[in-house]
């Protein structure tokens, strides 16, 4: 179905073919999309007609539910296999290497076009198979983060992220991205990288998803590490109404950048710097983009977060962000650890 679909605007925009590699620490999650292959290789879509993958010969074995060739030469394997009537190719230039385009433009003598667009489009809304598979990454997220912090026994923002990593694991599913500790005045960092620095007492960010049969979670919660103090509790609170108000807003056919106006109007731009949301599926971060300047509209099937978050440079941050499915009546909110204020006063220092 995904690649019928496909192959409809492949032939509206005359292109007789597309091409997703996926190479080592580059993979293509568009080839996983449409093959459900999450390995090294070459898929293949032509505007009519079945898929095809092009693996190494390391990985023939795997069962794929697509057609597949082994080759020695890709570019003879891919010459041989597209055949003289493929003149038109589409790539998704976000996801392909310059040098190597610039290759194939050479070996294949044929013009190439920039299929991301369409691509992306095309992901925005997630099939029952897809949000099921979005579920189970959340609900492991939950999971998780239930015995994080009924094991809160950590010494440094290090430690929780290898506690992470190994019970996503052991649910049987992948980290969906490197997930973010960020405790004291670490937390005034979005995008802080983790490190083996002490836990610090204040403000504790912990971000991370879980990946599940190619599909992500991506889930924020803050905790109080120590004893806050009155004002800490009251700008908690407000950040966390904040969060639970945006989400009963969203409706379909809401501005993605009224959402985000209306997080910017009650936290104020000074504290809020980073967007309210993304899209979410094969990536951690796809379409619709949920800030100010989005120009796009929330649809049914469509799963995205929602993050607002508040920042005080080199003092404190707080975030909490959800993953979201929009349905044809409202916001459901997938994953489901409480968002209460989680105070650990005896954590280990």
């Amino acid at each position: 179905m995904k690649a019928s679909v496909f192959q409809k605007e492949l032939q509206r925009k005359k292109i007789d073919a597309a091409l997703f590699f996926s190479f080592g620490l580059q993979p293509d999650p568009n080839v996983m999309y449409f093959s459900g292959y999450d390995g090294s290789g070459v898929l293949v879509v032509p505007k009519k007609g079945d898929l095809f993958i092009i693996v190494p010969r390391m990985e023939y074995e795997k069962r794929i539910g697509v057609k597949k060739y082994v080759a020695e030469n890709l570019f003879d394997k891919l010459r041989g296999l597209l055949g003289k009537n493929v003149r038109r190719i589409g790539v998704d230039y976000n996801k392909i290497q310059v040098s190597l385009l610039s290759r194939l433009k050479k070996e294949l003598k044929a013009s190439f076009k920039d299929i991301s667009k369409v691509v992306a489009e095309q992901r925005l809304v997630k099939g029952k198979e897809e949000i099921e598979k979005i579920k189970k990454a959340c609900s492991v997220t939950d999971a998780v983060f239930a015995k994080l912090v009924k094991n809160f026994r950590f010494r440094t923002e290090m430690d929780v992220l290898c506690f992470i990593g190994k019970e996503i694991k052991k649910n049987g599913c992948d980290l969906a991205f490197e997930p973010i500790i960020a405790s004291g005045k670490n937390s005034s960092l979005p995008h802080y990288k983790t490190s083996d620095k002490k836990l610090g007492k204040g403000f504790c960010v912990i971000d991370f998803g879980a990946r599940y049969k190619g599909y992500c979670s991506d889930m924020s919660r803050t905790l109080y590490l120590g004893k806050p103090s009155r004002k800490d509790i009251v700008l908690y609170e407000k950040l966390r109404r904040i969060q639970e108000k945006i989400i009963e807003m969203a409706r379909t056919r809401v501005k993605c950048s009224e959402l985000d106006l209306f997080a910017r109007k009650w936290i104020g731009n000074k504290y809020f710097i980073h967007g309210l949301g993304h899209g979410i599926g094969v990536e951690v971060h796809e379409m619709p983009k949920i800030n100010n300047k989005s120009k796009e509209r929330l649809k049914e099937g469509v799963v995205f977060t929602i993050e607002p978050g508040m920042y005080v440079k080199n003092k404190f941050g707080i975030r909490i962000e959800d993953t979201v499915l929009m349905t044809k009546e409202k916001a459901v909110s997938l994953t489901k650890s409480t968002k209460k204020l989680i105070i650990k006063e005896n954590f280990i220092n």
